[in-house]
């Protein structure tokens, strides 16, 4: 019986991670500590995470607590299935 439900809750877990709950998640954990890593975690708050089928990896979106909210950042965040690692970031060049 302990076996049984070990099972059922990884098979619910990888469903969970797959299927895009829990890798949205990550994206978006991914994102706050990329921010927090560079200081600027404090002036911008999260907005979205929305999946991007053309590029196959999730942008998360943060509006600027210092200029009124006129301004949004989206940070790419990919791959699909382990997002950690930062691609592109619209206030600054990566690479």
């Amino acid at each position: 019986m302990k076996k049984l439900c070990i099972v059922i809750i990884l098979v619910a877990l990888m469903l969970l991670w797959f299927l895009g709950p829990l890798s949205a998640g990550f994206a978006r954990l991914s994102a706050a500590a990329y921010l927090h890593r560079l200081g600027e975690g404090k002036d911008f708050a999260f907005i979205d995470v929305e999946f991007a089928p053309p590029y196959g990896e999730y942008f998360v979106y943060y509006k600027s607590l210092l200029d009124g909210e006129k301004e949004q950042r989206a940070i790419l965040v990919g791959p699909k299935l382990f997002p950690f690692f930062i691609r592109s970031d619209s206030y600054r060049p990566i690479g």
